[in-house]
């Protein structure tokens, strides 16, 4: 009896607290949608400051502190750290957040800190770190990425890309800075390429090490070992 009754009353404090705050220190989910239709404490266009954890999938509209799903965890914004078994997905910018998941990392408008997964981390108009197999720092990036494919900068918005790229295929639309890999691809480079083929199709300052060297519209359209350019 004791028991029943102290469920009933912890229920009533989470029903009330969801109808009437838009925010919480702690957050629990099993799953969430967008119409509420979850067991979740606070409801999904609600914000925890603090912790909060998802037992399968879990969307919050913000969450500053500790996040763990099991499965995936949405949110529109995120500072602090997130840990999800498959899946992180923020919409909105975050500052100094830590993602980690076992597939996919997904910013959607731009964000600050670390991308840290099994498979995939996508984002747009970031500043960071991205460690995965296939990293893609679209619009605008600025940062350091390191997997076996990395593609930094877009370039049909001819975005500066100021970055160091490390891994098997390193792709850069505007790049600043260093691309280290088995083959290295930039629009314009102003930096140095080091792999077995360096291509840029482009503008052109820095140095290129590798076994073959490539410049569009170079004097010399492909040189071995060595070609530099101030």
């Amino acid at each position: 009896m004791k028991r029943t009754s102290a469920h009933a009353f912890a229920l009533s404090i989470m029903v009330a607290g969801g109808a009437c705050a838009a925010w919480s220190p702690v957050g629990f989910s099993v799953v969430a949608n967008d119409n509420g239709d979850a067991v979740a404490f606070p409801g999904p266009k609600d914000s925890v400051y603090g912790l909060n954890v998802s037992a399968i999938y879990g969307r919050l509209d913000k969450v500053y502190g500790l996040c763990v799903a099991g499965i995936g965890m949405e949110t529109e914004e995120v500072a602090g750290i997130g840990v999800a078994g498959i899946c992180n997905a923020t919409e909105s910018a975050y500052e100094g957040a830590l993602l980690v998941s076992g597939i996919c990392n997904y910013i959607g408008k731009g964000g600050q800190g670390t991308e840290i997964c099994g498979i995939a981390n996508v984002a747009k108009d970031f500043e960071g770190l991205q460690v995965a197999c296939v990293n893609w720092g679209g619009g605008s990036f600025s940062g350091a990425q390191i997997g076996a494919i990395n593609i930094a900068g877009d370039a049909e918005a001819r975005c500066d890309a100021a970055c160091v790229q490390i891994g098997a295929f390193n792709i850069a639309d505007k790049c600043r800075g260093v691309q280290i890999g088995a083959i290295n691809s930039a629009r314009a480079l102003t930096g140095v390429q080091i792999g077995a083929a360096n291509v840029v199709s482009g503008d052109f300052k820095g140095v290129q090490i590798g076994a073959l060297n490539f410049l569009e519209g170079g004097s010399a359209a492909m040189l071995p070992v060595l070609r530099a350019a101030f």
